[in-house]
């Protein structure tokens, strides 16, 4: 059985990049690339479910993809790479999986594919479009992009998938910041609401569904069964495409994505017509984003702003106060990155911060180290809250040390997740780092959340060799001298 080469892998998917994608901006490479990969995955879990090589007993997707046609796959388009018309016939094998298994096994509202079109002039006028097609099908039918089971394709797909969002974040700077969550941030998350066998799991600002995805993935590491549901909502179309694609590559068919604005119509409803419940809520949202719905707040038919209403110019604390509406009232747990003003900010969000406190549902504030999003150098914490919550104090972590510092970015390596969530989930003071601080405390600072006013770190002192300084002044003032005298020999000349 061949093995998977990360690095062989990561090395190809950004030599396509730096290849093919041409004209195109980042984010839009990425829905070319992946609309191709996926074709290229269903064809070859096809061929498995033909030789009866599937291990995974979910029969619906394979009565689904049992009996497509033939010229529907990967193999049979590329067969004929060179002829005229490959645009069109990978929007035809598209709209067919469209209906096939985005609308009969994942129930979707909305075409994935509808926004991606083979045949448009992005690519170019057709005689250059169809020669960067054929160049790209031929690019991945090379033995990287096999994801049959022999050459263990669904470690291989999970692994690609990685490395391209990874690539685009990277290259879309800013842009980026909206589908993708970065690796190690998802990772800790994922350990600090700590899902387990039966949890849903609910992301509402889900873009690409990294997160979801790397929650599902802490059940499956510590458990041999997978139960599980995954529900999430987007309001970009383009990265609800991708988050649909992203969840059928990685093998998730017990999901739920939705489409729309979560703020102004949450899509997720129980029998009731109430805001649906989650054992588990997580989310990386959009940060500080204005106009969001400040009006619609106010006579809000689900009641998400019984706490507060959020300022019109800044959203944080809705995103917030929608995540708390929809946890479950005795395992709701909920983690989401938000930005570190929503720790001191005035006015409304004061208040609402009061009575989070005073509901007794701010479990930890943990500070996270600068510059890991490639969005934004802003500082950022991650909030963690809780219903039931047994303690009446709040935890305090200071993390912003635990980095690791590579080509102007910083990572968070496993250890530093460890670290982090050791000391959360132990939950005690350690010095310098992090203190379980009281309510009393907190209305003291008039429930101000800013982490240096609760942990203290102790500055790092050098000794210092005050003649070896003097020794340095007189030197570098001599020099000084020297240079002004030449100076003036230069001006009266």
């Amino acid at each position: 059985m061949s093995t998977v080469d990360d690095k062989e892998i990561k090395n190809v998917v950004w030599d396509i990049f730096s290849v093919y994608r041409g004209s195109l901006d980042s984010i839009q490479f990425l829905d070319y690339m992946l609309s191709l990969l996926f074709l290229k995955y269903v064809s070859d879990l096809i061929c498995d479910i033909h030789e009866d090589r599937v291990v995974d007993d979910d029969l619906k997707l394979k009565v689904l993809l049992s009996n497509t046609p033939e010229d529907m796959s990967f193999n049979y388009i590329y067969s004929g790479v060179n002829d005229r018309g490959i645009g069109e016939r990978i929007n035809t094998a598209l709209s067919y999986y469209d209906e096939a298994i985005f609308q009969k096994l994942y129930k979707c509202e909305r075409d994935v594919f509808s926004d991606i079109d083979f045949t448009s002039d992005k690519l170019g006028p057709r005689k250059e479009r169809e020669a960067f097609l054929s160049e790209l099908m031929h690019a991945l039918n090379s033995k990287v992009f096999q994801f049959d089971s022999y050459n263990n394709g669904h470690d291989r797909i999970k692994a690609i998938c990685g490395f391209l969002f990874e690539k685009v974040a990277s290259d879309a700077g800013l842009r980026g910041g909206g589908f993708y969550t970065p690796y190690g941030v998802s990772v800790l998350l994922s350990k600090l609401v700590t899902p387990v066998p039966g949890d849903s799991i609910y992301d509402p600002a889900c873009g690409t569904g990294s997160l979801l995805l790397r929650a599902m993935q802490e059940i499956a590491y510590r458990n041999q069964f997978q139960d599980y549901k995954l529900y999430g909502q987007e309001i970009l179309k383009s990265s609800w495409n991708v988050a649909c694609i992203n969840m059928f590559l990685h093998g998730v068919y017990s999901c739920s994505i939705k489409w729309g604005d979560v703020l102004l119509d949450p899509k997720f409803h129980d029998s009731k017509g109430e805001l649906e419940k989650f054992d588990v809520v997580l989310s990386n949202p959009p940060f500080s984003v204005s106009n969001w719905g400040y009006e619609e707040a106010l006579k809000d038919r689900f009641g998400r702003f019984g706490l507060g209403i959020p300022p019109q110019s800044k959203a944080d604390y809705a995103f917030i106060l929608h995540m708390i509406a929809s946890m479950k009232d005795k395992t709701g747990r909920m983690a989401l990155v938000a930005p570190h003003g929503v720790l001191f900010r005035g006015a409304s969000e004061a208040l609402i911060r009061e009575n989070l406190i005073k509901e007794n549902l701010l479990d930890a504030v943990i500070g996270l180290p600068e510059r890991l999003f490639s969005s934004t150098n802003i500082p950022t914490v991650i909030l963690i809250f809780k219903k039931n919550r047994n303690d009446s104090n709040v935890l305090f972590i200071d993390s912003t040390m635990f980095f690791l510092k590579s080509k102007g970015r910083n990572y968070l390596t496993v250890e530093n997740i460890e670290q982090i969530s050791d000391i959360y989930h132990k939950r005690h003071d350690v010095e310098n780092i992090s203190r379980v601080v009281s309510f009393s405390e907190i209305k003291a600072n008039d429930y101000n959340l800013n982490i240096t006013r609760y942990v203290k770190r102790e500055e790092e002192t050098q000794d210092i060799d005050l003649y070896s300084l003097i020794y340095e002044q007189e030197k570098l003032q001599e020099e000084l001298r020297s240079l002004e005298k030449d100076m003036k020999l230069y001006i009266h000349f």
